[in-house]
């Protein structure tokens, strides 16, 4: 999910955003979001291992943001997701954000889906 940008300005309206750094919305191909301070290369992804970056529609046709197990008093959002072996920072991460969920709907408001045709464009805050 390209999008991570510390610059955004909030995300709002029916198609869920409403402007990046400085006002400006970036597309990319299938409308969308490109982060311009981020991009998805070697350089800002990883320098020791290929990485495949991937919308989540090119994973799955009907990609969720997580669904709870059953019999869990925590919302799948609250849960820490494990992540491979190389990304302890983004584990960390998440651990911190699925604590404090007024945090988590910060970076992905809870009603955030990777519907696109609810407007999805994968931008975060």
């Amino acid at each position: 999910m390209n999008g991570m940008n510390g610059g955004l300005n909030g995300l709002n309206g029916i198609n869920g955003m409403n402007g990046g750094p400085n006002g400006v919305l970036t597309r990319g191909p299938g409308g969308l979001h490109e982060d311009l301070e981020f991009p998805p290369t070697t350089r800002t992804l990883s320098k020791k291992k290929q990485i495949v970056w991937m919308r989540p529609h090119d994973m799955c046709a009907r990609p969720q943001f997580r669904v709870s197990p059953p019999g869990s008093p925590l919302s799948a959002r609250e849960l820490p997701e494990p992540v491979g072996p190389g990304d302890p920072s983004l584990l960390a991460a998440l651990g911190c954000l699925s604590q404090l969920p007024r945090l988590l709907e910060r970076v992905v408001p809870p009603e955030q889906t990777f519907d696109t045709s609810n407007g999805y464009c994968g931008m975060f805050k």
